[in-house]
C-alpha cells in the first residue's frame, strides 16, 4: 500500500505551489518599485539646475553706543559715523549641479539690508581659491 501511493504520486513542482507563487509576485513587486525609485533618482541627478543660494552666517553687533552717552561719543568706521554697527556674514554659492556664468542673469546678485546703511564689503574667500581675479576682488562688491 504504502509502494502504492509513492507510485501514484505525482512529482512535487514547486512552479504550482501556491506559496512559491505568492513570494515570487512578492519578489517581483519588490523589484519593479526599487527600479521605479532608482529610475527616478537617476532623473533628478540628470536634471540641468542653475541655483544660486545663500545662507546668513553670522549677523553680529560689533559696536554700539549707549542712549545715555550717544551725544558725547562717536564710532567711526572708514571714517563714517556709526551707531550700530553691525558684522554680516553672507556664504553665497551655486547649489545647482552645473556652472553659472555671468551670461546667465541679467542684473547683479544684490542683497537688500533694512533698517540700515552697508558701510563696507569684503570676499572673505572662494572656492575655488582662483574664481575671482585678485586684481578684480576688491571692485568685485559694491
Amino acid at each position: 500500500m504504502l509502494l502504492n501511493i509513492l507510485v501514484n504520486t505525482p512529482p512535487y513542482d514547486p512552479l504550482r505551489d501556491t506559496v512559491w507563487q505568492f513570494i515570487g509576485v512578492v519578489v517581483a513587486i519588490l523589484i519593479g518599485i526599487a527600479a521605479i525609485i532608482i529610475a527616478f533618482k537617476s532623473y533628478r541627478q540628470q536634471r540641468h539646475r542653475k541655483e544660486i543660494t545663500y545662507q546668513v552666517v553670522s549677523d553680529a553687533p560689533i559696536a554700539s553706543v549707549n542712549k545715555a552717552v550717544e551725544n558725547r561719543v562717536e564710532i567711526r568706521l572708514d571714517g563714517n559715523p556709526v551707531k550700530d554697527a553691525r558684522l554680516l556674514v553672507l556664504k553665497v554659492w551655486n547649489s545647482g549641479n552645473v556652472a553659472i556664468k555671468s551670461e546667465d542673469y541679467f542684473e547683479p546678485i544684490m542683497f537688500e539690508v533694512e533698517g540700515g546703511k552697508v558701510v563696507g564689503s569684503d570676499v572673505l574667500e572662494t572656492e575655488p581659491s582662483d574664481l575671482i581675479n585678485q586684481k578684480a576682488i576688491k571692485t568685485f562688491l559694491t
